[in-house]
């Protein structure tokens, strides 16, 4: 019963996500945007999706997010710099730019009592939690490390 929106800046990375869809199928159950962020709002996206009028009394459970992190400085010194776009890496200076959006729009589009996931540089960990300190007061914040215990996921779960 999951229904699925799946939004990418890159067209190209749109493309291989519905290709992706179809080998699996679960394309009825996906709704793909090509959008910064966020899909639009209106019928045709957020809410058509959700079918739920004209409310902004709904949101999702849970979003997952895997946002441009790594600070401009250090993108040369990536093996994928070159293999991968600039836009799907660059975070701006500290890495935080998109992220920083990101949570001043994110609960709009949340459900109470969801949660967000989102994938983070190992160094960000503490000015992550800052950011979701300072947008989220009632919400349980928490950092889980990679196999390597390095601090990689932002784990955010709101209060019902």
């Amino acid at each position: 019963d999951v229904k699925l929106l799946a939004g990418d800046i890159s067209r190209k990375a749109i493309k291989v996500a519905r290709q992706n869809a179809r080998k699996f199928d679960v394309v009825d159950r996906v709704k793909f945007f090509c959008c910064d962020l966020f899909p639009p709002y209106g019928k045709g996206g957020w809410k058509g999706f959700f079918g739920q009028g004209d409310s902004h009394s709904f949101g999702a459970d849970l979003i997952m997010a895997n946002l441009p992190y790594i600070p401009t400085s250090t993108l040369k010194e990536l093996k994928i710099y070159g293999r991968e776009p600039k836009i799907a890496l660059d975070g701006g200076p500290d890495g935080l730019d998109v992220i920083k959006r990101f949570m001043t729009l994110v609960p709009s589009y949340l459900a109470p009592g969801g949660r967000i996931l989102m994938e983070i540089e190992e160094n960000q960990g503490m000015a992550a939690l800052s950011l979701a300190y300072d947008q989220f007061s009632e919400a349980h914040i928490h950092l889980h490390q990679d196999l390597a215990g390095r601090d990689r996921i932002l784990d955010i779960q709101l209060f019902p």
